[in-house]
């Protein structure tokens, strides 16, 4: 288990974290901005460091600084909380490098996962069906549009890259899809240094499905709450946020996890993360793997609190 932890991240994010740390008595490392000096997060931490001026750019997602806070800190590991650094690859090779645990996913899964128009295309490739969308980046409006009226309005501009929630518009018609597309751009650009975004159909009103996929190097298998179970690296998958699934209530999902998991790696690992479907009675479509899970505290909590003590031990 870890003794220190720096949380590469700020606000509610980084004091869920750190609640997540006393539970296990870790101690934290907080990393603050300009904007930040008075911020609660700071002071909760067990120590804080100043990291740069308020532009995320020059201290949330500056890479090489938080490293060397983490070196000079003591922090043996670094959780990215979600957002900001969460899916960047590039910083979980420094990570490991600098020889500091990544609390996160590989940077060779993040690399599949992290750019939600490769996952598109991965899990394509493995047959998982996906929301309908276009698995290339918006490189010109006009040939957007043409997109979004083959896949029919109502549409979702998404970011391709980070999470949280962060860089998603839903365009209802086509008036209002270049002004949309323009102010997405620059939400994924200033959250993630990335103006990458996509297209997907607009799913209305559907069923939200998340999977906790809890992955160790060693065969465990667990059944939890009517969940489909499978020992693949000792993936141990359950549904901690809705009701068991029938087969007579939505299409079987339950086989698809361990689908995306396969399409993502052949190598044992220490993890734990969700997929997200969405589902109807007529169909179940893949969505996204982000690093951590939705918008639930419940949910949030139980998943941090599985990754420090997961990647820790």
């Amino acid at each position: 288990m870890f003794k220190k932890v720096l949380i590469a991240n700020r606000g509610e994010i980084a004091i869920r974290i750190m609640r997540a740390c006393r539970e296990l008595d870790v101690s934290t490392v907080a990393v603050y901005s300009d904007a930040d000096k008075n911020a609660l997060f700071p002071k909760y931490a067990d120590e804080a460091y100043h990291i740069g001026p308020s532009p995320s750019s020059q201290s949330y997602l500056n890479m090489d600084k938080i490293i060397e806070v983490a070196k000079e800190s003591g922090a043996e590991g670094i959780h990215p909380g979600y957002g900001f650094l969460s899916e960047n690859p590039v910083f979980a090779k420094k990570c490991k490098a600098a020889g500091i645990v990544f609390i996160g996913p590989s940077s060779e899964v993040i690399e599949k996962m992290g750019s939600k128009i490769a996952a598109r295309k991965l899990m394509v490739e493995a047959g998982v069906p996906v929301v309908p969308g276009y698995d290339k980046a918006i490189e010109d409006v006009d040939e957007a549009l043409e997109m979004a009226d083959s896949i029919g309005y109502p549409v979702m501009i998404k970011a391709s890259a980070g999470g949280g929630g962060i860089g998603m518009k839903v365009v209802y018609s086509k008036d209002d899809f270049k002004s949309s597309l323009v102010s997405i751009q620059s939400v994924a650009q200033s959250a993630f240094g990335d103006p990458t975004v996509f297209i997907e159909k607009y799913v209305e009103e559907p069923r939200h499905i998340e999977f906790q996929i809890l992955a160790t190097a060693t065969p465990a298998m667990r059944v939890k709450r009517g969940a489909y179970a499978g020992t693949t690296f000792g993936l141990r998958i359950t549904d901690i946020q809705t009701p068991p699934l029938g087969d007579t209530q939505c299409p079987p999902l339950r086989p698809r996890p361990l689908s995306c998991i396969s399409a993502i790696t052949t190598e044992p690992s220490s993890d734990s993360g969700p997929i997200f479907f969405a589902t109807s009675l007529v169909e179940s479509t893949f969505i996204e793997i982000p690093n951590i899970p939705p918008d639930d505290t419940r949910v949030k909590t139980i998943h941090y609190l599985r990754r420090i003590k997961f990647v820790g031990r």
